[in-house]
């Protein structure tokens, strides 16, 4: 590579260019040089294959995959009998012994189905019924959710925390059901009014962080002049205009902040014609209720016997809460599409005891005990408290 006469000298420069691309390091530049030619380093290299030695060819050769495992020292190499690697210069440092490990010959596993019936088959690329585009799971980012348009500009959208310098393809989001309603009044009244169950609100699902599409429920729609949510009791809107120019100073900020993260970060431009945040909270897991019922948790406090005038929670308390905030334009109302069943996190009734915990099911125990987290077995049932022994 850096003789002269050597006839592959020309693919190994010693000065070249390089393009920063928004880097701030040289290390992390990009190097203009041209790709080498495997076939031209190969015929350099066949007549110095030649006069190597016979262990050195056996290096440059394929070998066999090797496991290598720790291995204590044994009771008869002890500190006495064990070799020691003693510091030089008679330094204050204790003698270093050496380590023992273990190698074996590592087999790769067969495509052979159990039993050695038959063979597995590879499949190349996507197995079939694999959700793809509008069908995509939430959280599993796709273009195909909004409708937008697409165009190559110098958007100075971010590559490894710096701004690219050359041109990236912006997504441009066409108006979708929210932005539509055009205020953040009228996106209130059509989305804040939720679910009311027997003894309790449940706010309205959507989704949001498009295009990943994360599970959500709305707490409050705001724009510059205040922030509607719904009352203590999840009975009534209510609207809580901001309290004078500082406020809406920090409305104006957090909104160009969201803005900004979308654009920066997605390349995604969103409509101006509807500044209006909405404020969620996000799908936390399921929650088994003593019932055995599972339902989807998304952190949302029990409703009833507050202060009808008061908001939910305050909004000083949004923060605290987990409350985060999305343009409009990245959220998705539209409940009848696939990223509403998402399997993973289904609700259900309650099911006899026995179904949820048969005979011989493997379990870990959760309970606020020492034994959080232990591994279990089901061994029986005892349903006059509902209890199942492990």
């Amino acid at each position: 590579m850096v003789d002269m006469h050597s006839p592959i000298h020309d693919m190994y420069p010693t000065s070249f260019s390089v393009d920063m691309n928004g880097k701030k390091m040289p290390w992390e530049a990009v190097v203009l040089i041209d790709f080498v030619d495997a076939e031209r380093i190969r015929d350099a290299m066949r007549p110095r294959l030649q006069q190597l030695s016979s262990d050195e060819q056996r290096r440059n050769s394929r070998g066999t995959n090797m496991a290598y495992s720790y291995t204590p020292i044994s009771v008869e190499d002890d500190a006495e009998n064990a070799p020691q690697y003693l510091a030089p210069c008679n330094l204050k440092f204790p003698p270093i012994r050496p380590l023992k490990c273990k190698g074996v010959i590592y087999i790769l596993p067969s495509l052979k189905a159990k039993g050695g019936r038959a063979e597995l088959e590879l499949v190349s690329g996507l197995i079939r019924g694999a959700s793809t585009r509008a069908k995509m799971l939430s959280g599993f980012p796709s273009l195909f959710t909004v409708r937008h348009n697409a165009q190559l500009a110098f958007n100075g959208t971010e590559v490894f925390g710096s701004p690219s310098r050359d041109e990236s393809m912006q997504i441009e989001l066409l108006p979708n059901a929210p932005v539509e309603t055009g205020s953040a009044e009228g996106i209130a009244h059509e989305l804040l009014n939720g679910k009311r169950t027997s003894d309790a609100y449940r706010p309205r699902r959507l989704f949001v962080a498009w295009p990943y599409l994360r599970d959500a429920v709305l707490v409050g729609v705001s724009d510059i002049s205040g922030t509607y949510t719904m009352d203590a009791r999840g009975t009534n809107i209510i609207f809580l205009e901001h309290g004078g120019a500082g406020e809406r100073q920090v409305w104006t900020r957090r909104y160009m902040e969201a803005v900004h993260q979308a654009k920066k970060t997605q390349a995604v431009i969103t409509p101006d014609n509807c500044k209006v945040l909405l404020h969620v909270l996000h799908l936390r897991g399921l929650e088994m209720f003593p019932d055995g019922s599972l339902v989807r948790d998304y952190g949302f406090p029990a409703s009833g016997g507050a202060d009808p005038s008061r908001p939910w929670a305050g909004l000083g308390m949004w923060s605290e809460a987990g409350v985060q905030s999305y343009p409009a334009s990245l959220v998705l109302t539209d409940l009848s599409g696939a990223w509403v069943n998402n399997p993973r996190f289904a609700e259900h009734e309650a099911v006899p005891l026995d179904q949820a915990f048969a005979i011989k099911d493997r379990a870990f125990f959760l309970g606020r005990t020492p034994l959080y987290g232990s591994p279990g077995k089901v061994i029986g049932h005892a349903y006059d408290d509902a209890g199942c022994a492990v």
